[in-house]
Formats: C-alpha cells, sequence, structure tokens
C-alpha cells in the first residue's frame, strides 16, 4: 500500500476512532447513544454499519499504528538496528 493511502487510511481511521470515543463518553456521562440519531440503535443498519466502521478503524490502527505514528515507528526503528548500525537485533 503507498504511503499517501496508508496516510489518508490512518487519518479516517484516527477520526472515525476519537468520534467512536467520544460516542462511549456520551454514552456513560448522559446516557446517550449517538447511533440513536439514526433509529433504534442496533435494529438500525444505519447505526450497525457505523459501529462496524468504528470497529474497522480500530483494527486497521492496530496494524497501521506502528508504522505511521512518529513517536512508536522511531521507537521501533532503534530497536531493530544494533548500536553498530549493523543491521537488525
Amino acid at each position: 500500500m503507498a504511503t499517501d493511502t496508508k496516510s489518508s487510511l490512518h487519518t479516517i481511521t484516527f477520526a472515525l476512532l476519537i468520534v467512536g470515543g467520544l460516542n462511549w463518553l456520551v454514552f456513560a456521562l448522559f446516557g446517550w447513544d449517538i447511533a440513536f440519531i439514526f433509529g433504534d440503535s442496533m435494529r438500525n443498519p444505519i447505526a450497525k454499519i457505523i459501529y462496524a466502521l468504528f470497529g474497522a478503524s480500530a483494527l486497521v490502527e492496530i496494524g497501521l499504528h506502528r508504522e505511521l505514528c512518529r513517536q512508536c515507528g522511531s521507537r521501533f526503528a532503534l530497536k531493530q538496528t544494533s548500536p553498530t548500525g549493523e543491521g537488525k537485533t
């Protein structure tokens, strides 16, 4: 997958994770679920799609995070290179 495509995918999935996390916060504090905008929560296909996108976003981020996160990527790169710079450890 091209870097631009991965970066775009990361941006979209990260935004969905934020919305999903805020949904859980609002639900915990006020008992209000964002998906209720579209009807009776899990009985509505649109709500199921929204929750599926939240879950799929989490899976994508798990897979791409180390590569796309500057902080985690640099840590991983440091662990991959030996102190003498002669390859992977």
